[in-house]
């Protein structure tokens, strides 16, 4: 396959030396065919990873309830400040993680949750913005603990399907105000 040109700047770099030593034939021996293995998700799991993607192509999408209450300029950046509405909200905490690992792990399990893996086993639609905080330590590091707010839509506010993973807890959280860009 030849090297794109535009990937190099000025002349194509040598090719390695050719080191001494054993020669590898040029053929590999025949594969060993694989033995099928069960399947790694039940039919349930299926279903939840369907409602998932079903749920984010062709669900839903509310926007979480705000108002603004004043908006500005700083150094050529254009913010609101906004008042969001409190209500139940399905979170995610992680400890004694860094923050980018924290949120490869919290994020999937409120999706999840979103998209069915609940005792309805049903979808519910997305609600943006997600939130989430990083909580300092003692001594300053972000990096100690961090929770994941979902807000559950309107529709589901008053009875919420309850989470089938013991990790998403559904709480109820005041109103927030935040600065955002618009």
């Amino acid at each position: 396959m030849p090297r794109p040109r535009e990937l190099f700047r000025g002349a194509e770099p040598e090719p390695p030396a050719r080191v001494p030593g054993p020669r590898v034939p040029a053929t590999l021996p025949p594969r060993v065919p694989a033995t099928p293995s069960p399947p790694v998700c039940p039919e349930r799991c299926a279903g939840i990873m369907l409602g998932v993607i079903k749920n984010s192509l062709f669900g839903s999408v509310e926007t979480w309830p705000w108002q603004v209450l004043s908006k500005g300029d700083k150094e050529e950046v254009s913010y609101e400040e906004r008042a969001c509405e409190g209500g139940k909200f399905a979170t995610v905490e992680v400890t004694d993680k860094p923050v980018d690992e924290a949120l490869r792990e919290a994020m999937p399990k409120v999706v999840k949750y979103v998209g069915g893996t609940n005792d309805k086993g049903i979808g519910m639609g997305m609600t943006v913005p997600i939130s989430f905080a990083v909580f300092p330590s003692e001594d300053g590091s972000l990096q100690k603990k961090l929770k994941v707010w979902f807000r559950i839509p309107n529709q589901f506010q008053s009875s919420p399907p309850v989470p089938s993973d013991d990790s998403v807890k559904i709480e109820e959280r005041e109103g927030i105000t935040v600065y955002s860009t618009p």
